[in-house]
């Protein structure tokens, strides 16, 4: 087994350490509360109405107390059908009528449920208008099970959105088909997934497609007045997605949602003029929107949805105190509101509390009805809803004793407090049993008291789960830190290993050892771990995640011990001396800011402005670069210092210009240029509002109206013209490396298969910028189709990588006769060794082209009248590939971003090539004493400093932010999953919409790490701005990385692990920060999202390395295969 594969193997071992060590911290931290499966049931879990007979009978009767009727679940019952109609991310000021706006100065989303207005204006006792709060997670899955189940999400729960399974906690549809409720439904098909066989009639509707504003609209539009007026069903549920898919395709504020409203307010209309009178209707959005027409996270925006009720019968009895200001109710309050007012038992889990509006008519139970005739007005209002919250608390009071049992998380002093709060209202209700109708104010009070007490409790209940649901299991989570920081310690000291000087022919066996090592410990550990659970009783239930996560630990640990112990062999002071205090100044200063920006992700200021102190990072890195380097070059001799002199005095601009440092002022003008615009892109958060206003380039070019058709039309060719540049750049540089001449797959791909992807990129998005009523009529394949050519165009690039990845030409022979009987010394020249050199000069004028030429090694001299092969573009092997796949996955991303995020793309490229100029003229200026070694210089190049790491790395964070992305859930471009697909995905594709919105997530960090190898190969052929003439050794190029393939593949493989290492220390920062604020206010807004955008990108990088590094050796062996068959021909 040849050493790169070891290497290979090592490195995705590596990873999985990684991931071992983020997953073991991830089941600590981001625990799903405990799910109980128990359902509510009429006869055990409901609690009787209490009595109200000695109230109205004028004297006390002490031994009846509370009554016990018997069929508990009818007993507050005010309607026998209910309406449900969701409209998807309904936003409550979507719903509120503002009188003082005329029409024409409305928004799109203003004034435009007019049906609503008029209900609440001319039936102000039927009608109620609501600020619907939503617990975040913000996602419609998400907030379905709250509302049908009235419990709590955790932050976790967020990543099911888009596969969700069935509900297994009791909920209001599951009661409803236990008890032998009709129910039919129509609308968004996560419902079916959730409630698998609980509807009489179902029309699902495909709903992931957010470019679809109509099919399902239509759909429910279709089916929901004939349901109506079928009259066999209990319950009846429309779920409208149009507002929500026009919020993220067009965001609020385009005319489209004026459209959408309007058609809702249609459906309300028919709604209400079709339901009978014992028939109750709900109006609400699952969530709200941010201004962009996003949701997911817990701005007031998204959490801020309207609920509008209504009946044609009497809704409540109290004061119209209750219209004089905007009332707020939770969202799984509608749960146990919508249970009692339907005779149904509230779901076991639920922890919301009921509308006790909703409750103050009388109930339809004839006995109790009878009974509470008789009391005053008042007091029946009080004791309606009285009765109602003491249901309600004796539900959430036999949940919190059944989860208390299961589970000890919760404080036992506050739950104790909470307890004697419900006691207290129960006593307050058994001693009015003593208290007859004449005691009026007595009575008042009494049921005042109560009303309040369990409203206490209940909020009280709810505000606990809220602060501790999510369960921290620290074991798990210090077993993560632990596991990820052993194995960043051991990649420090494997990479200490392999850059020490020593014996090179024992590296191989050292790391075979280590690798069957650390490989063998885990697995011991894990069958150790399954025989302890198999025979030990206390251990079964442990689980599957435990059992494979484990183990990690103590192989990290081993290996670490053994590099420790006996690789190093006495060498650990040599290591410490080179790699810590005899480091450059660069690497010192880069190492301390990856470990400061590491520790400071304890901040959460720090992380709210992360986007901006990237770039201030970046900056500084370059900065600093310039500065020791320019110091390092002005240490001139006198000689020197004397021609300076006389150059001054001869005042020659044209000396000036061209004057090395001038290009290396240049270098850095532009990097910092292109730092500096990139900010445009920047999106904002939440908390960066009002400060922060985002630029136009992150609104789709579909979402401007016609007023700002000569603005669409001047984005539209700026993002053209920027997507062009990409290929046009490769072609032009590798066309001038010579790398173009042949005919190879890769040749063909880069001239041809790239340029033909970039022009279907941008009719696709000309295409996806057409008004909307343009585009919804063509056929939905015609919608795709140029993305689905350029996707396959683009896979044609990556083929011909794999396949044929050699960017060079052979001369012909023929060829060859003629460029030596022109008499050019630089052809017919004997070589007594493997060299290669520039094309001869003269041959320019003809071909602008630059060949390189190699004359294979021989014992004696060539025969007479050899000519050596002439080759193109051997200087360039190595970069030509990894340009190529660098601009293929470029063109990719780009699509996916969007139109908007052409030029950030293109700032991107330029920046990162500006860098790589700098970085080679840095590296070969602190090798510059090699220069009379040249083997040892070689070898140097391959050594990438950790001051180019970090700064590559630097990089990519500042371009997650600079391509509209934050670690926040609504900065999710969900979006991006239909570039090249129309209408919804079958369940074995689920993984490609997964796929292509990771694609658009982590964009800058995949495409850093697809081109990270250039940091290896640039050196080889660039930054000889302060070198005078070119050496034997420069003139090969990249072809003196090809001499030595064993140092190759170790030097590719230190600078993949130093790349895993510098994100380890990011994530491991995200860890231990999220471990400090574990229950911190902001945890789950600002810590917990960043550790989890942060651990996903890890992961998502050490997958493109872990590719990238065979593809690199198939390059290096496509090279060796080539040569071995032109020295063969030779």
């Amino acid at each position: 087994m040849g050493i790169g594969i070891k290497l290979f193997a090592f490195l995705t071992w590596l990873a999985i350490l990684y991931a071992i060590g983020i997953a073991l911290f991830t089941r600590g931290f981001l625990l799903n509360r405990l799910e109980i499966s128990r359902s509510s049931d009429c006869e055990t879990d409901s609690v009787p109405f209490p009595s109200v007979r000695f109230l109205s009978s004028g004297s006390a009767h002490k031994s009846e107390g509370l009554t016990d009727n018997q069929n508990h679940c009818v007993q507050h019952q005010r309607f026998s059908k209910a309406i449900i109609l969701v409209i998807d991310a309904l936003r409550h000021d979507f719903a509120v009528f503002n009188e003082s706006l005329r029409a024409s100065k409305s928004l799109p989303f203003q004034n435009k449920l007019v049906t609503i207005r008029k209900l609440l204006r001319e039936k102000p006792h039927h009608s109620l208008l609501y600020k619907f709060i939503a617990d975040p997670p913000t996602t419609t899955l998400q907030r379905l099970k709250g509302l049908t189940t009235g419990s709590l999400p955790t932050f976790v729960d967020a990543s099911s959105n888009f596969a969700g399974s069935e509900i297994v906690e009791d909920n209001v549809i599951s009661q409803l088909y236990k008890l032998g409720k009709r129910i039919t439904f129509m609308g968004d098909d996560t419902w079916e997934t959730l409630f698998k066989d609980k509807f009489i009639r179902s029309f699902p509707y495909p709903s992931f497609n957010v470019k679809d504003l109509h099919t399902v609209d239509n759909g429910v539009i279709s089916h929901l007045m004939p349901e109506i007026s079928r009259n066999d069903w209990t319950v009846l549920i429309g779920h409208f997605l149009g507002v929500d898919h026009c919020g993220h395709r067009f965001g609020p504020y385009h005319s489209a949602m004026a459209n959408k409203l309007t058609q809702m307010d249609d459906v309300i209309r028919g709604v209400i003029e079709d339901m009978d009178k014992d028939t109750i209707l709900f109006v609400f959005g699952d969530h709200g929107m941010t201004p962009t027409g996003d949701h997911g996270g817990d701005s007031a925006d998204e959490v801020g949805a309207a609920l509008f009720v209504y009946s044609p019968n009497q809704l409540f009895e109290e004061d119209e105190k209750i219209r004089d200001e905007t009332k707020t109710v939770s969202q799984v309050d509608f749960v146990p509101t919508l249970s009692l007012l339907l005779g149904l038992p509230i779901p076991f889990s639920n922890l919301g509390s009921i509308i006790p509006e909703l409750f103050t008519t009388l109930p339809k139970h004839d006995s109790i009805t009878k009974d509470m005739e008789r009391l005053p007005k008042e007091m029946r209002v009080l004791f309606s809803k009285v009765a109602a919250l003491r249901s309600n608390a004796h539900q959430v009071n036999t949940y919190i004793e059944t989860y208390s049992k299961m589970s000890n998380e919760f404080p036992h002093a506050e739950s104790s407090k909470l307890l004697e709060v419900f006691n207290k209202a129960e006593s307050i209700l058994q001693n009015m049993s003593s208290l007859t109708k004449d005691s009026h104010q007595k009575v008042l009070d009494n049921l005042q008291d109560a009303e309040d007490l369990y409203k206490v409790y209940l909020s009280g209940v709810k505000d606990m789960c809220i602060r501790i649901w999510a369960q921290f299991d620290m074991m798990s989570m210090i077993l993560g830190l632990i596991c990820t920081g052993a194995v960043i310690l051991f990649c420090w000291m494997l990479i200490a290993r392999t850059q020490s000087a020593g014996d090179r022919s024992t590296l191989s066996s050292t790391l075979e050892t280590l690798l069957l090592t650390s490989f063998c410990v885990y697995a011991s550990f894990l069958t150790l771990s399954i025989v302890l659970i198999l025979f030990t009783d206390e251990l079964e239930e442990a689980s599957v995640s435990t059992i494979v996560l484990l183990p990690a630990i103590p192989s990290a640990l081993v290996t670490i011990a053994m590099i420790f112990l006996h690789f190093l062999d006495g060498q650990l002071g040599y290591i410490l001396r080179t790699h810590i205090f005899r480091n450059s100044k660069e690497s010192i200063f880069c190492g301390t800011l990856t470990v400061a920006n590491a520790a400071l992700y304890t901040s959460n200021s720090y992380i709210v402005q992360e986007s901006y102190v990237s770039t201030y990072i970046v900056q500084s890195i370059i900065i600093f670069w310039f500065v020791c380097t320019g110091l390092s070059q002005s240490r001139t001799t006198k000689e020197a210092l004397t021609k300076k002199t006389k150059i001054e005095k001869s005042r020659d601009i044209g000396h000036l210009i061209t004057h090395p440092r001038t290009f290396l002022i240049l270098f850095l003008v532009v990097f910092l240029v292109c730092v500096r615009f990139s900010t445009y892109f920047f999106a904002c958060r939440e908390e960066q509002y009002p400060n922060c206003e985002e630029s136009t380039f992150l609104r789709p070019l579909a979402s401007f109206t016609d007023e700002k058709s000569e603005y669409r039309h001047y984005r539209y060719f700026v993002s053209v013209a920027c997507l062009a540049m990409l290929p046009a750049s490769l072609s032009y540089w590798l066309n001038k490396q010579g790398n173009l001449n042949g005919t190879s797959a890769s040749s063909l791909s880069i001239t041809y298969a790239l340029p033909a992807a970039t022009v279907c990129v941008c009719l696709h998005w000309g295409l996806q910028s057409l008004p909307e009523k343009i585009l919804d009529n063509i056929p939905g394949w015609e919608q795709v189709i140029l993305a689905r050519v350029a996707y396959g165009l683009l896979g044609i690039s990556l083929g011909s990588l794999l396949f044929d990845p050699m960017c060079v030409y052979l001369v012909p022979k023929k060829d060859r006769l003629k460029l030596a009987n022109s008499g050019d010394s630089s052809v017919s020249d004997d070589a007594a060794a493997p060299k290669v050199v520039e094309r001869p000069k003269g041959m320019r004028k003809r071909n602008p082209r630059q060949p390189l030429e190699e004359a294979p090694s021989s014992d004696g001299a060539d025969p007479p009248g050899f000519i050596p092969p002439i080759v193109y573009g051997l200087g360039t092997v190595f970069s030509s590939g990894f340009l190529q796949g660098g601009v293929t996955v470029c063109l990719l991303l780009a699509m996916l971003l969007g139109d908007g995020f052409a030029p950030a793309v293109l700032l991107l490229i330029c920046q990162a090539m500006m860098f790589l100029e700098l970085y080679a003229v840095i590296r070969r200026a602190h090798l510059k004493v090699l220069e009379m070694f040249p083997g040892l210089m070689q070898l140097g190049l391959l050594q990438v400093p950790w001051y180019a790491i970090a700064g590559w790395g630097f990089m990519a964070n500042q371009y997650f932010f600079a391509t509209g992305h934050h670690a926040t859930v609504p900065s999710i471009r969900f979006e991006s999953a239909f570039v090249g697909f129309y209408g919804d995905f079958p369940k074995y594709l689920y993984f490609v919409p997964a796929l292509l919105i990771t694609l658009n997530t982590f964009a800058s960090q995949i495409l850093f790490a697809v081109v990270l190898p250039l940091l290896v190969v640039w050196p080889y052929t660039r930054g000889r701005l302060f070198e005078k003439k070119k050496t034997e050794e420069d003139r090969k190029g990249e072809m003196n990385m090809h001499l030595n393939p064993d140092e190759l593949r170790i030097a590719m493989f230190q600078l993949f692990v130093q790349y895993m290492v510098f994100h380890a220390i990011q994530v491991f920062g995200t860890m231990l920060s999220a471990t400090i604020h574990r229950r911190h206010l902001m945890t789950w807004k600002i810590f917990a999202p960043r550790f989890v955008f942060q651990g996903a990108s890890f992961l998502v990088v050490s997958i493109v390395l872990v590719v990238m590094y065979p593809i690199f050796i198939r390059i290096d062996m496509a090279l060796s295969k080539w040569l071995q068959r032109l020295f063969d021909e030779v």
